[in-house]
């Protein structure tokens, strides 16, 4: 099993100059971060030996590397104190994150690691963190990171229901604002994008109006990703929130 399995650890993919980057991290630790006992950042970079055309790994390479990915945790664990809080894998390479309590024993810890395992290039970098701001700038999502997180727990759970997703449908995305006139320019915004919208007043405490859009599309990640992005980028702009959507499981014709 990977180290980076749990119930508080997620991915999120982001472009940067052009070439995805695929970041997994524990999100629970946000809640009590910085931890003032590991204020050493020892970063830990694996060049990749077959990467993939897009700089991300095989899955050939990610069973490798997961398991040396689990020996280094151990081993860093023992001999240095320290947690592990994330990874980014991006143009032919991997970078694992750990803070640590002590950096004293990391030759030690990496030589202890590899011991038994194929011979691997390790470039190790220790820098004082204390405020641990890789963790929570670096690191840790930004609204729309989150926002992809979300559409994708989505699609995975209509996957679950045996859900098409490439056949269009009528998906409905939701946007709260404080007032009736900043969700009628939100509307009048989206309405141009071939959306219906209904404005209403809304029963939660965050907001007095809420915006239902509704549109046909294909439930597939990267396609209602880019639609969710620029509805919340309006809603923002608004003075609102864009607060997610749904739609209904479609199996198919034959189903």
């Amino acid at each position: 099993m990977s180290s980076a399995s749990g119930s508080s650890w997620d991915f999120y993919f982001f472009v940067v100059d052009g070439r995805p980057c695929s970041t997994m991290l524990d999100l629970g630790l946000a809640d009590h971060a910085p931890d003032r006992e590991r204020p050493w950042l020892v970063s830990i970079r694996i060049p990749l030996r077959d990467p993939r055309p897009d700089g991300l790994t095989t899955n050939a390479e990610a069973s490798a590397l997961g398991h040396l990915e689990d020996a280094l945790v151990r081993s860093l664990g023992a001999h240095c104190g320290a947690i592990f809080v994330g990874r980014m894998t991006w143009n032919g390479v991997r970078d694992l994150f750990f803070y640590c309590k002590r950096t004293e024993a990391i030759e030690q810890a990496l030589g202890d690691a590899l011991e038994g395992t194929e011979p691997r290039r390790l470039l190790t970098r220790k820098q004082n963190d204390a405020a641990w701001k890789h963790y929570l700038e670096v690191l840790y999502p930004g609204p729309l990171e989150r926002q992809w997180m979300k559409d994708r727990r989505v699609v995975e759970a209509l996957a679950k229901e045996g859900d098409k997703s490439d056949i269009a449908r009528p998906i409905d995305h939701y946007a709260v604002f404080p007032t009736r006139q900043a969700a009628e320019a939100w509307a009048n915004a989206v309405r141009p994008m071939g959306f219906e919208v209904v404005v209403e007043r809304s029963d939660g405490v965050a907001a007095s109006w809420g915006a239902t859009a509704v549109r046909d599309d294909p439930a597939e990640l990267a396609h209602v990703h880019e639609i969710a992005e620029r509805l919340y980028g309006l809603a923002d702009a608004h003075g609102g929130k864009y607060d997610g959507w749904g739609c209904e499981v479609v199996r198919g014709h034959d189903a």
